[in-house]
């Protein structure tokens, strides 16, 4: 593994880039957790499980990756705990944080800032000016957390996923300069 895969978030606490297929099939085991302990109650149970289908089977995720989404699984001592993604475009000046989520006990420790500094050195390096993220509308907590994080809603936005879903968006925005 490279130095650049292995990032020290604090101590104990490091984020792994996905680049082997065994970390791909963890993140997969990850998500299944964190999923169905975070979202019923924001989202219906079967929608949980329909998005989990679609968008975390292991070709939807080998996929993402392949075409440049970069993942990384969070790891306190030998448990990964959480992950996230993003992805950067040449010659945008935007940034998309895919996904941030980590187990709940591990929630409120840092982790999450810390490793949101690595993504934004990364974005800056990659000429960024901005980075977006879309959360769902009735996730308070976590849009507590990235309005902490310097993020502002800029618009409202609702996707068609299939099977009758919809995701029901806020369409957040941070500025990097």
């Amino acid at each position: 593994m490279d130095s650049s895969d292995v990032l020290p978030l604090k101590a104990d606490i490091v984020a792994v880039r996905v680049s082997k297929l065994r970390h791909i099939r963890a993140l997969q085991k990850l998500t299944r957790t964190i999923w169905r302990q975070h979202f019923p109650g924001i989202i219906s149970v079967e929608q949980v499980e329909y998005m989990l289908h679609r968008f975390y089977g292991f070709w939807s995720l080998f996929k993402k990756r392949w075409k440049g989404e970069n993942f990384y699984l969070i790891r306190a001592g030998r448990r990964h705990v959480g992950y996230f993604s993003y992805t950067t475009e040449h010659d945008s000046p935007q940034a998309q944080l895919n996904k941030f989520f980590l187990l709940k006990e591990f929630r409120g420790k840092g982790i999450a800032h810390a490793a949101f500094q690595h993504i934004i050195r990364r974005c800056e390096k990659a000429g960024c000016k901005s980075i977006w993220l879309a959360i769902n509308r009735r996730n308070n907590d976590s849009i507590t957390a990235w309005e902490r994080l310097g993020f502002k809603v800029v618009r409202e936005e609702a996707f068609d996923i299939g099977n009758k879903f919809v995701m029901d968006d806020y369409i957040m925005e941070r500025r990097l300069d």
